[in-house]
């Protein structure tokens, strides 16, 4: 994509004035996906239809997991099929712009709409769990001062097709519309909001040696991460030696064959005692972000010929959902500035060089393949971009 990205604090300010903005996926390099996003609060007849005059569909209602819980519509979403992108409440019933102006005003009361309406369910967490315009719609309400309520609208052309970058700039200029970009939304929100927390830390013996652990709470997930140090006061000026290693509960713990996930852990350790300096940043986003029970599901895809990317598609899911925001946060915690990498995965580079930590330079990771995961390393290396020899 050639469009430049509007300021997110632009784009917030215009949520706040009750503008419709242009969101762009650029963290999707074949298909930016180009939707209208605004504010519930703003809801009113004519703003629902100049969004649905710029977008030529149909007109979503974004809202939190929190109000989804509120108004007893979890369930509803949770058994909704898997295939479908919404929730649609009262089908029976005839949509227009003026029923869609009171079921926003509903939800804005914290009641259930009265007519038909389609309703997206956001992750909770935001864009910092998932990429998307549901997910960009709610936290610029929030980050505006709104309830966590969104009006999205996917822009297509007459005919119903994708638009290209031509018809995107085209749309921009003669609306005069912010360009929000999911990616920069992401960093903004990663550099302007604090969430690890630090629970304790205790020494631990393993059969590679004594480490430090640090125990780090994720306050918005959740979830626990440790932090394996060997040495305390990192010094600024210093490269530490870092391995981020996602959690695989199958490979770390029961050691399966099907992954490199175990043998890269035990590697990293032995490279840190032996240099007598680093941390193993073991983060709890099993199955790339996507979850054990999905990876689950992944693995018995994987049985009928499909490979691990060509699984988690299949599950609906990006080929690689982790987050680095969140171990970015822990080393900075640590007084982190320098590191040297321990990855066979570029994109680790780039997921932690958006916050401000330097990579001085990456050290390979080398496992021989066995039977049982040849084809699953030639997918990470021809699909993934994984530096594997």
């Amino acid at each position: 994509m050639t469009l430049k990205a509007t300021p997110i604090s632009d784009c917030i300010n215009a949520i706040q004035n009750g503008k419709p903005v242009l969101s762009i996926d650029d963290t999707n390099d074949k298909n930016p996906s180009p939707h209208i996003i605004a504010a519930g609060h703003f809801a009113n007849q004519e703003l629902l239809k100049d969004i649905q005059q710029l977008s030529q569909s149909e007109t979503l209602i974004s809202i939190s997991t929190q109000i989804s819980k509120q108004l007893g519509l979890d369930r509803d979403f949770n058994h909704k099929p898997i295939d479908s992108p919404y929730l649609e409440l009262n089908s029976s019933s005839k949509t227009t712009i003026q029923t869609l102006t009171k079921d926003i005003h509903r939800l804005n009361n914290n009641k259930l709409p009265e007519n038909g309406v389609k309703l997206v369910e956001a992750r909770h967490m935001g864009v910092l769990k998932r990429a998307g315009h549901a997910e960009a719609g709610i936290d610029c309400s929030r980050l505006g001062g709104f309830q966590e309520i969104a009006i999205i609208s996917r822009c297509e052309t007459h005919d119903k097709k994708n638009l290209t970058t031509k018809d995107i700039e085209s749309l921009v200029h003669d609306h005069n519309l912010p360009i929000l970009s999911i990616k920069e939304l992401i960093h903004y929100r990663n550099m302007s909001e604090h969430y690890v927390k630090l629970i304790k830390k205790e020494t631990i013996t393993t059969q590679f040696g004594d480490f430090t652990k640090h125990t780090y709470e994720d306050t918005l997930n959740h979830k626990y991460h440790y932090a394996l140090c060997l040495g305390e006061d990192f010094s600024k000026e210093q490269a530490v030696n870092v391995r981020v290693h996602s959690e695989c509960l199958t490979g770390d713990l029961f050691g399966s064959l099907r992954c490199d996930c175990g043998p890269q852990l035990d590697a990293a350790m032995i490279y840190i005692q032996e240099q007598n300096q680093g941390i193993i940043l073991y983060m709890r986003q099993e199955g790339r972000g996507i979850g054990l029970n999905n990876k689950v599901k992944a693995y018995k895809l994987q049985e009928t010929g499909l490979d691990t990317v060509e699984a988690n598609n299949i599950l609906g899911f990006k080929a690689d959902l982790r987050d680095y925001g969140v171990g970015a946060q822990i080393l900075q915690d640590l007084g982190i500035e320098k590191l040297n990498l321990l990855t066979n995965n570029p994109r680790k580079i780039v997921g932690l060089e958006g916050y401000n930590l330097k990579i001085e330079r990456r050290i390979p990771i080398h496992i021989n393949p066995n039977n049982y995961n040849s084809n699953y390393l030639s997918t990470k290396k021809d699909k993934l971009g994984h530096l594997i020899n």
